[in-house]
């Protein structure tokens, strides 16, 4: 009886660790069974999904969580890919869904806000797109000035002088534009990239000093 108390005891210990480690990580933690009944889930995992921990313990996940495309997920039971669904909570709030077993009899599922990524990569691709648009405008400049000048014995100075003067405008817009666009690389690089990469100081002065003259 004495060892059976110890077990018992090691084996709450254990899951209250466990517990304390799954309420720890920044993701939603949900275990649920074989048969999709809900068996346990954090905080997090009550806040994304409108879960109800422990009064929901025992209902089919599907029953919970009424979403089509997360519904057949669980139905397939191909857990290869992750899937991406709006929070039933908040529509505004996208998660990206993955599920792993837990046990023989368990799966253990994980969920991260992924909206604010998502508006970001979205930000990025419209950026890039305005960027090329905006691109094309100096570029169609500069190419009917440059057809322009291949007559430039009959120009007039001043159509001449106009010429120049908008093409360096021009240039001056496209160097801006790419400006941006490296900007938004450097911002994309990881923290070792921009402040532990070693740089040859040296050589990159004679690269400078080069262009300069």
């Amino acid at each position: 009886q004495r060892r059976s108390q110890q077990r018992r005891r090691a084996l709450v210990r254990l899951l209250r660790r466990f517990r304390e480690a799954a309420e720890a990580i920044p993701d939603a933690a949900i275990v649920f069974s074989r048969t999709g009944g809900l068996i346990w889930c954090n905080k997090l995992g009550q806040f994304y999904f409108g879960l109800k921990w422990p009064s929901d313990a025992g209902i089919r996940l599907s029953n919970l969580i009424r979403h089509p495309e997360f519904i057949a997920y669980l139905r397939q039971g191909d857990f290869t890919h992750e899937i991406h669904l709006p929070s039933p909570v908040n529509a505004d709030v996208e998660l990206e869904v993955r599920v792993m077993p837990y046990s023989d009899e368990q799966f253990l599922l994980i969920a991260r806000d992924v909206t604010q990524l998502k508006q970001l990569e979205q930000m990025r691709k419209d950026f890039v797109a305005n960027v090329s648009h905006e691109l094309k405008t100096p570029l169609t400049v500069l190419q009917g000035y440059l057809e322009l000048l291949e007559q430039s014995d009959e120009l007039p100075p001043g159509m001449l002088n106009k010429a120049v003067t908008e093409m360096q405008g021009q240039s001056e817009r496209m160097g801006h534009l790419v400006n941006q666009l490296l900007s938004l690389s450097r911002m994309e690089m990881s923290r070792y990239d921009l402040f532990e990469r070693v740089v040859d100081m040296p050589q990159l002065l004679n690269v400078i000093a080069t262009e300069m003259n």
